[in-house]
């Protein structure tokens, strides 16, 4: 069952030449439908805030926890509510309120990896560098401006976050 997973690159390359762009496989007892081609996946999911989702995403209790009940993995009574409060964050109206914002803290944030002494020849590493900036202009338009001590809690507790990713993702390497 992990396998179909963990080998996923290959054995979706593999099965697509054999079985074609839309295919099923097994996990367990369960059925999956597997579908590689973007087209196939947006007419899928066009209408995915009419149906029913599955509980945790189908993808076991410390998965669904790591995930949580955030607006595309619930649905129902719950997805209506979240989608009630989201829409003040959301919508295109508020959205664009935030542009201001955001070059604000994208500008701190630069400042932040100089001074710190990240950006080297003036270049950044795309993944190592900017990979919080969204998170912390996320966290801005949901809490406002957060405090240097909130702020440093938030950053200490992201490597038990990505440690715990990776055992679950990629149980052979434990958390490596």
């Amino acid at each position: 069952m992990w396998l179909n997973f963990l080998e996923g690159l290959e054995n979706s390359a593999h099965w697509e030449r054999k079985y074609g762009s839309v295919y099923r496989i097994w996990s367990g007892s369960n059925s999956e439908i597997v579908l590689t081609d973007p087209e196939h996946v947006r007419a899928a999911f066009i209408d995915s805030h009419k149906h029913v989702k599955a509980v945790k995403n189908d993808s076991g209790w410390l998965l669904g926890e790591l995930l949580g009940k955030c607006v595309g993995l619930v649905s129902g009574a719950r997805w209506r509510d979240l989608c009630e409060v989201m829409a003040l964050y959301c919508s295109h109206k508020s959205a664009a309120s935030y542009i201001l914002r955001m070059r604000e803290i994208t500008v701190q944030y630069f400042q932040e990896l100089q001074e710190k002494g990240h950006l080297v020849d003036r270049r950044i590493n795309p993944v190592q560098d900017l990979r919080l900036l969204p998170f912390w202009i996320v966290a801005d338009v949901l809490f406002g401006d957060i405090s240097p001590s909130q702020k440093r809690k938030l950053v200490d507790i992201i490597p038990l976050r990505e440690k715990i990713w990776g055992r679950m993702i990629l149980p052979a390497n434990k958390g490596e």
